[in-house]
């Protein structure tokens, strides 16, 4: 599958991220701003890799009657992470989006992926 410039670009940001903070919390208004997109454009850019097999994501929440409110929270799955690993020991990081795009396969449109 092919990336778009927009999805590179926010996919690049996540692994940035990723090397310091395996499992980072961030709300959509926050990538927006880090990557030059909007927030629409995130949502899409996450939807195609959550379906692309690349990222899983917890959706956050505002807060719920006596619940405090939580955070987006993202990570990789882990055959994302056997790549980005792989790309890191080669000293590439555009080769971590290509592996990841080359072996990815849509998982069915899933809107998203929960773990514990």
């Amino acid at each position: 599958m092919i990336l778009t410039k927009n999805e590179k670009k926010i996919l690049d940001y996540y692994i940035a991220v990723f090397k310091t903070e395996p499992r980072f919390q961030r709300s959509l208004q926050n990538i927006a701003t880090a990557t030059g997109v909007s927030i629409k454009t995130v949502q899409r850019a996450n939807a195609r890799l959550i379906d692309m097999g690349v990222l899983l994501w917890i959706p956050g929440h505002g807060k719920l009657g006596g619940m405090p409110a939580r955070r987006n929270e993202y990570t990789f799955t882990p055959r994302a992470i056997a790549d980005i690993a792989k790309a890191a020991r080669l000293q590439n990081q555009r080769a971590s989006w290509e592996m990841l795009t080359r072996r990815a396969t849509p998982l069915g449109g899933q809107a998203a992926v929960r773990y514990g």
